[in-house]
């Protein structure tokens, strides 16, 4: 039997293998130790838990009005722990990090651009139900959050190995995993986002993250997630996973 297309075999590879059962297919492990880093207010935490009900879960989220509800959403599961600061490359009590009122799960440790050229909110405000200046009249706003390195979590709270490192921190991936290097040792699948697009002060490339994943022995698995953008056709951010 012949081999379909590379164009038909990758359809058909789209539809069987979305991002969760990739990882459910990495991970031999009915009780993984999984951190959720970017946790908001506990979506990715109930897929977790879905795909594995006997998972230990760490969850850790510096915006404390997600941090909230994230705590409310980790009540009915046993084996959470959630965490309100932010991981970096430094251990801090204070850094600035920059919330957007508007939408407030965009916020993070770099500011939005305001010349975007990407963004449909600044751009075509009314396809996002927005008025034209809505966004961006209260985006930026500093606040103050903890910091510390994941290498100094980890080693304080002793934890034997790391099944799957989950990252969605709009732009500060890379920090994080500098700040990572004896955790990445023992980590076994990382998750993360990468953003492509012009929405931050700062961007993302394949170059930023694996420059620390790669000395860890990381390679690329999947790029599980493609987002695209409406207004120009570009490909604004990907969910990627990596393994040894």
């Amino acid at each position: 039997m012949k081999y379909k297309s590379s164009e038909q075999r990758t359809q058909d590879y789209v539809k069987r293998f979305d991002r969760d059962s990739v990882l459910t297919s990495l991970i031999d492990n009915k009780e993984p130790i999984i951190f959720d880093v970017g946790a908001n207010t506990g979506q990715t935490l109930k897929t977790f838990k879905k795909l594995w009900p006997e998972s230990i879960i760490h969850c850790f989220e510096p915006i404390k009005e997600f941090y909230d509800t994230l705590l409310d959403n980790s009540l009915g599961y046993d084996e959470v722990s959630c965490h309100n600061f932010a991981f970096g490359d430094t251990d801090k009590e204070e850094v600035k990090f920059y919330y957007h009122e508007v939408q407030p799960m965009l916020s993070g440790v770099y500011q939005l651009n305001p010349n975007s050229k990407d963004s449909i909110a600044i751009n075509e405000p009314d396809l996002a139900s927005l008025e034209k200046g809505d966004f961006l009249q209260n985006a930026n706003q500093e606040v103050i959050v903890k910091q510390h390195k994941l290498d100094t979590f980890v080693g304080y709270w002793d934890i034997p190995n790391i099944d799957i490192l989950k990252l969605d921190t709009q732009c500060s991936e890379a920090k994080i995993l500098k700040g990572a290097e004896e955790t990445l040792e023992k980590t076994s699948v990382v998750l993360t986002e990468l953003n492509f697009y012009d929405l931050y002060t700062r961007n993302l490339s394949f170059y930023d993250i694996e420059q620390y994943l790669k000395p860890a022995g990381f390679k690329l698995y999947d790029i599980s997630y493609i987002s695209k953008n409406p207004l120009n056709g570009r490909t604004d951010w990907v969910d990627v996973i990596y393994t040894k």
